[in-house]
């Protein structure tokens, strides 16, 4: 159910305001009041089935399983994580299985997850990270007023300009993300063969 209208993704949006979405569907709202919120909201146009395919989808963890072979982490420190890894708005992103082949205690202290997302030196990593580990259920918001209590010298931008700049993007940036890595990927494993064999 990907729909682009004003080359802003639909599914993006709805992503984004899947707690907003479970929040009024909890408190009992209809499906058509729902997706009146949001069109109005967005100047979009979803209907009462689109929304519940989507919460389907996302109960289900349908959407985007091509996140799932990725490890996130906050800090690069080797080489062998360096010449695999795409750096991406302060985040540093490789194939999962990558790391089966470099000693943990280089990584493990900086793989991003749900309980330091707000950590992360920025919001737009922090909000690109949350994607990336389909941690829709959290709200952009409390993320960013978290990072904000958490860290008061971080820049702050309007969440609004953010999230707009990430439906409009991450798509595309995601699939050459994850092109990069792949092709990282196969040059890892083949130069590990080739050491093993000379």
């Amino acid at each position: 159910m990907v729909i682009e209208r004003k080359n802003i993704n639909l599914t993006e949006i709805l992503l984004t305001n899947y707690p907003l979405i479970r929040q009024l569907r909890n408190s009992k709202s209809k499906y058509s009041v729902i997706s009146q919120i949001l069109n109005d909201e967005y100047n979009i146009s979803v209907t009462s089935q689109q929304l519940i395919n989507f919460l389907i989808k996302v109960e289900r963890n349908k959407y985007h399983p091509e996140y799932d072979s990725l490890l996130i982490l906050s800090y690069d420190l080797t080489t062998d994580i360096k010449l695999n890894s795409v750096d991406f708005h302060a985040l540093v992103i490789l194939e999962k299985e990558i790391m089966d082949m470099v000693p943990k205690n280089n990584y493990e202290p900086y793989i991003v997850d749900r309980h330091n997302l707000i950590d992360l030196p920025n919001q737009i990593s922090m909000l690109y990270a949350k994607r990336f580990l389909n941690l829709y259920e959290i709200p952009d918001e409390l993320l960013i007023q978290q990072q904000k209590e958490s860290n008061p010298k971080i820049e702050m931008t309007e969440l609004k300009q953010l999230q707009d700049n990430i439906h409009r993007n991450i798509k595309q940036e995601s699939k050459e993300i994850i092109t990069n890595i792949k092709s990282k990927y196969v040059k890892f494993l083949t130069n590990n063969l080739l050491r093993k064999y000379q």
